[in-house]
């Protein structure tokens, strides 16, 4: 591309160390209720849709059931459009045998956890066999709080998603993470005079064009003046570019992705995890506005 997104910085002589923050526990689901789905078939799927404020390495789960036997746990990835991508598992699922019935039971992410970096939204589900136990639901919880679509709390039956409806709550399933590279105003410190910026901003219309534009319209753009008018047909062709830059913005990925896919889906998906991450990033550096407040920055 004519123009990279990444954000330079040379320090000299200047480390900085992996700060671990104390582990963090993951809740929707309140303590009370316990009802459950009871006709789950082989191949539905039960799964909760998790956020993390900041890097972490997922350390465990827990959760409470309805029955005993082996279990089949997953950890996905968001599809990109808030729905589990069930092809894109963060590490190979796993089995558990389960013999506590309705109490909590506890699982530790085999092989020292999984990283979740940058932080995004991911999944834990559980796939269901024959006669296996149905995970609990607290029968009253709110089904969406800080959610991207409001939602938190899903199963598919029979290869289609659902939200667990109103009135049935969130699953009893927790996860344990912990964060690193979070910085509090003690542990923050800038070497003034040791480090170079180079500000990269989103790219402007021309600049656009000049990546996804396969003639000259650009050039033709730049040569325009009230002496030297667009044809018609032109004009028209910038038109339709310029409802496209609407679209699509200029941060440079989403620009690359549209202009090898063009798919307006994709590349709004992408720039949608983007500002997701940027998001997420702030609460790295500054403990004095609660996370809400960081979205208004977005209105």
């Amino acid at each position: 591309m004519k123009r990279t997104s990444i954000l330079i910085f040379t320090a000299l002589l200047f480390l900085t160390p992996v700060l671990f923050a104390d582990p963090v526990e993951l809740a929707y689901d309140n303590e009370g209720g316990s009802v459950s789905y009871d006709e789950m078939d082989a191949g539905d799927i039960e799964a909760v849709l998790f956020t993390t404020a900041h890097p972490c390495t997922l350390l465990s789960f827990r959760f409470k059931v309805s029955g005993t036997g082996n279990m089949e746990w997953h950890v996905w990835d968001d599809d990109g459009g808030n729905q589990p991508g069930l092809s894109n598992d963060i590490r190979e699922p796993f089995e558990f045998n389960v013999e506590d019935d309705r109490d909590w039971v506890t699982v530790e992410i085999p092989d020292g956890g999984v990283v979740i970096d940058p932080p995004r939204h991911f999944f834990i589900g559980y796939v269901h066999h024959a006669n296996q136990p149905n995970l609990l639901l607290d029968g009253n919880s709110p089904n969406g709080e800080g959610s991207p679509l409001g939602f938190r709390s899903w199963l598919r039956i029979d290869n289609i998603w659902y939200r667990t409806p109103y009135g049935v709550g969130n699953y009893h399933l927790r996860a344990t993470v912990e964060y690193f590279n979070v910085l509090d105003e003690e542990d923050f410190s800038f070497p003034v005079g040791r480090v170079s910026f180079l500000f990269m901003r989103p790219m402007s219309f021309s600049e656009f064009l000049d990546e996804v534009d396969v003639g000259n319209l650009s050039s033709l753009l730049r040569s325009t003046s009230l002496s030297n008018p667009l044809a018609p047909s032109t004009h028209q062709q910038l038109l339709d570019y310029v409802k496209d830059y609407f679209v699509i913005g200029g941060m440079p990925e989403v620009v690359q992705n549209f202009k090898q896919e063009k798919s307006y889906q994709n590349s709004h998906q992408l720039l949608t995890r983007q500002v997701d991450s940027f998001f997420n990033d702030f609460g790295k550096y500054s403990k004095k506005a609660p996370p809400p407040l960081y979205r208004l920055l977005h209105l």
